[in-house]
């Protein structure tokens, strides 16, 4: 019964290359011998890694699409359930309802409409992404202005909270990337930190240059903290790290996948610590220039 094998060889060049051979019993002048017959399997092989390959890759964007529909599911129905009973509150009980108590539903439904308008964003933004459609469009700037300014609805939401924002950031310090991108990297991870955060925290965004031409930003809080199995699953499409604010406010996770998306792209890294009880700091990093 023929049988066969792979096993690698080498040619006169001294490449290293994958060989496979046959073997049969024949008959040579009428005796039983043992025929072998070898081929170059290179060409093969390399398919078959390239089949691998995209079978990764299906099954990677088969994981973000679960992923994306579990929050359409999920997180796009909280917030719709909370707006839906407070116009129901209103259209049954507002003869009944004292100016205080619409001014609190209005509130409510204000931060509920707010709330399911960020998840949209980052929804698109991650969707946009995926598809090729946000371009890398990189320039030089200074980073404390963009970053201060590209802060004030988080500012806004802070102060409402009682939550402190201070920024350190050397007025020289320079980057080298996608103004928007930036801006949306540093407005979630700012956002996540004030929401995990209780009254009277503080939160600190750091900026300072490192070494190979990079400049390291830093979001640290003073607030609830992880433990270290909810660290692990930070910025992975395939697990869920969303919880509740100190406050009661949502979180699906997806903007620290989109976070990861937009640093990625710049050939930068994006990484978290954290002590449960204790705060956290996310920390990014840049070019400094191109």
């Amino acid at each position: 019964m023929p049988v066969n094998f792979d096993f690698w060889a080498v040619r006169k060049n001294g490449e290293v290359f994958p060989k496979e051979v046959f073997v049969n019993k024949g008959k040579y002048f009428g005796k039983d011998v043992l025929i072998a017959t070898a081929r170059d399997i290179t060409e093969k092989s390399q398919a078959e890694e390239r089949i691998k390959s995209k079978n990764e890759e299906l099954q990677r964007l088969n994981a973000e699409k679960d992923k994306f529909f579990s929050i359409i599911a999920h997180d796009l129905k909280s917030p719709f359930n909370a707006f839906l009973g407070f116009t129901q509150l209103m259209v049954q009980d507002l003869p009944s309802l004292e100016l205080e108590n619409i001014q609190e539903i209005a509130v409510l439904m204000r931060n509920s409409a707010s709330n399911l308008y960020r998840l949209l964003e980052n929804l698109l933004q991650w969707s946009r992404l995926q598809r090729g459609m946000i371009v890398l469009n990189p320039q030089q700037f200074q980073a404390s202005p963009k970053i201060s300014g590209s802060m004030q609805p988080v500012i806004e939401i802070a102060s409402k909270k009682g939550v402190e924002i201070v920024f350190s950031i050397p007025e020289d310090l320079t980057i080298y990337a996608d103004i928007n991108m930036l801006e949306s990297v540093v407005r979630n991870l700012a956002s996540n930190a004030v929401k995990f955060t209780n009254k009277g925290g503080k939160v600190l965004i750091s900026g300072r240059s490192v070494n190979d031409n990079l400049v390291e930003i830093s979001i640290k809080d003073t607030g609830i903290g992880m433990n270290p199995e909810m660290l692990d699953k930070l910025f992975r499409i395939d697990e869920f790290t969303c919880r509740q604010g100190t406050d009661g406010e949502p979180s699906t996770g997806l903007g620290l996948i989109l976070c990861k998306d937009f640093i990625d792209r710049h050939g930068g890294k994006i990484w978290a610590e954290s002590t449960e009880g204790m705060g956290s700091t996310f920390y990014f990093t840049l070019p400094d220039k191109a």
